[in-house]
């Protein structure tokens, strides 16, 4: 096992996670305060700003995580990294490609001096979505952690099975 791919994909996965917590400790609460206009433009511009670092992250992120795969030797940590990946695609498949993006490509077409009366819905189901996705990032990290340590779920169930001991006849 290369634990130099270990450390950099949870790192990269650590980063990637972060982003989105910290989107929704400060961002979400932030953009609940904004009137409608001040709402949209401050989306148009971080939509503008962010999709290429967000792309950028998942693709270096994936990759790090495609080469920690392929170091580990054993099982366990193979499918925890797997599971790993498979999380972060979902996530990004599912949530933001097939649900975020459709969002912001709608509100990168608002006219912030006139915002559509639904705007306040939308940005709720966005808070939502982006709530959702920030779960399966911060899943996927975990995951990793559990791959690149000897900490794994497993240290959470018993071990040994207890089986009734086996009456002997003493012989007598």
């Amino acid at each position: 096992m290369s634990p130099l791919a270990d450390v950099v994909a949870v790192a990269m996965l650590g980063v990637t996670a972060g982003t989105y917590v910290n989107g929704v400790l400060v961002l979400l609460p932030a953009q609940r305060r904004l009137a409608a206009r001040s709402y949209i433009e401050q989306e148009q511009a971080n939509t503008a700003l962010g999709t290429t670092r967000y792309r950028a992250l998942i693709v270096a992120t994936t990759c790090v995580q495609l080469a920690a795969l392929h170091s580990q030797p054993d099982a366990r940590p193979r499918i925890l990294t797997a599971t790993s990946i498979l999380t972060v695609g979902v996530t990004t498949a599912l949530v933001t490609v097939r649900r975020v993006v459709p969002i912001n490509v709608a509100i990168r077409g608002w006219d912030p001096g006139n915002p559509p009366s639904d705007w306040s819905a939308v940005r709720t189901r966005w808070h939502q979505l982006h709530a959702v996705r920030t779960a399966g990032f911060t899943l996927a990290l975990v995951l990793q952690i559990f791959a690149a340590t000897d900490v794994s779920p497993r240290m959470f169930v018993p071990t040994r099975q207890f089986r009734p001991r086996r009456r002997t006849a003493r012989r007598g």
